[in-house]
């Protein structure tokens, strides 16, 4: 059974499974408690100092629009209208006019993710999957050392959003940065380094005074 949506064709599948994301963000987010504390910047120099050393995951694109398609066949169609089918061939997603306001960007093989720059130079990434819009670009992430968690961020159009995921069953849920309190801790960090899976350090302007420079340590 398929629905009608703004203009966007979409699996009632998909649908309910996006739903069934934001109940799990909203479990996951309940049980999730983090702790920021705010330190000296000898303190945050002494962390980095202990930080352990480990690769970040290597991160597949492919920038080549028909080098894409070539490689995914009928599985993706951009001509004014995106198409976009699953593995097993059925339409997850059919929009008219995203042309008009989108343009290819990069695929991500390994993540099956399309990225779209879309009004304002907005993230735009469409699994391939499940035709849904996701949040956060592979790109800009910062993975724990075990890699089961990440901090990330979206830009909207307007403003980057940033946000902690946890890898639940092969995927990326929201765990922290929903709420405006979650968001503006973790508004503007840089140097972010993680501890171990459950700390990590940053540093960001302060939010009364951008001139200031702020170090935190947040555990959970």
């Amino acid at each position: 059974m398929m629905i009608h949506r703004k203009g966007c064709l979409i699996r009632s599948v998909a649908w309910l499974s996006g739903v069934f994301i934001s109940a799990g963000v909203a479990a996951q987010n309940d049980a999730f408690h983090l702790k920021v504390t705010e330190i000296s910047a000898q303190e945050f120099q002494q962390y980095q100092g202990q930080a352990p050393s480990y690769k970040q995951p290597e991160l597949k694109k492919v920038t080549d629009y028909q080098a894409t398609q070539k490689e995914l066949g009928n599985r993706f169609s951009l001509n004014e209208t995106l198409v976009i089918q699953d593995s097993l061939g059925e339409v997850v997603r059919e929009e008219s006019y995203f042309e008009d306001e989108c343009q290819f960007n990069a695929y991500y093989p390994v993540e099956e993710i399309i990225f779209f720059t879309c009004g304002h130079e907005a993230d735009t990434l469409i699994s391939l999957q499940t035709g849904e819009d996701l949040r956060g670009n592979p790109e800009r992430a910062v993975y724990s050392p075990n890699h089961q968690y990440r901090y990330i961020d979206d830009y909207n159009g307007q403003d980057s959003e940033h946000f902690l995921q946890k890898k639940v069953d092969q995927e990326w849920v929201d765990v922290y940065g929903h709420h405006e309190n979650e968001t503006m801790t973790l508004w503007w960090a840089t140097e972010l380094t993680w501890l171990n899976e459950q700390s990590f350090i940053f540093k960001k302007p302060s939010n009364s005074d951008s001139t200031l420079t702020e170090y935190y340590h947040a555990k959970f």
